[in-house]
């Protein structure tokens, strides 16, 4: 096992998805499948190619080991359909999400969404739904900041991004642990743009 699971590592850094996918097959057939975490990083490599029988194999393959998808692999699945204009199973897989009895969403799921949002400049309502979820959910958010300070940059909503940004500071006293790096870079990027450079240093 520690073999192919090296393999496994070896292949995914060099981007060799055929053979990484083997080893993952195999790992399988020897009755010890490989973590969530490690199908999730070559689903990652397959959605970034934009390979879509890799991304079928490997979610039929994560299935087959009888591991529920995580927040991680539900953001996966939106970014590829994001990317591949599948907009109708968007909504469908984020309304199933988001009504289901224990909802499996994270601050990944929930960048996706913006992104998502973003990448198809979806309405105003998209935007409330995935705050509402956030809230509801009380999902701890890092990376989802960004992509909201991003979408709001777009748009030109500049009282909507010192709100944010006033929202983040709350929320970095109460998590100071938060890796707050891009967002700050965002920050210190779009602050010169809206002439509010005084008010965020302040």
């Amino acid at each position: 096992m520690k073999r192919l699971r090296s393999e496994f590592i070896d292949e995914l850094r060099l981007g060799n998805l055929d053979r990484a996918l083997k080893a993952a097959k195999l790992a399988l057939m020897a009755g010890t499948p490989f973590e969530l975490s490690y199908m999730n990083s070559l689903l990652h490599k397959a959605v970034n190619t934009g390979d879509e029988q890799m991304i079928d194999e490997i979610l039929r393959l994560i299935m087959r080991s009888k591991k529920p998808f995580n927040g991680d692999t539900y953001a996966l699945l939106i970014t590829h359909r994001s990317k591949t204009n599948q907009l109708n199973k968007i909504d469908h897989l984020w309304r199933k999400l988001k009504t289901a009895e224990n909802p499996i969403i994270n601050d990944r799921t929930t960048q996706a969404m913006v992104q998502h949002i973003r990448a198809h400049n979806l309405g105003n309502e998209y935007i409330e739904d995935v705050w509402q979820v956030i809230d509801s959910l009380k999902i701890d958010i890092n990376h989802t900041y960004v992509e909201f300070f991003r979408l709001y940059q777009k748009r030109k909503l500049f009282v909507e991004f010192l709100m944010l940004f006033d929202r983040f500071l709350k929320d970095l006293e109460l998590h100071p642990y938060k890796d707050n790096r891009l967002v700050w870079l965002m920050t210190l990027y779009v602050a010169p743009r809206t002439g509010s450079a005084s008010l965020i240093c302040s």
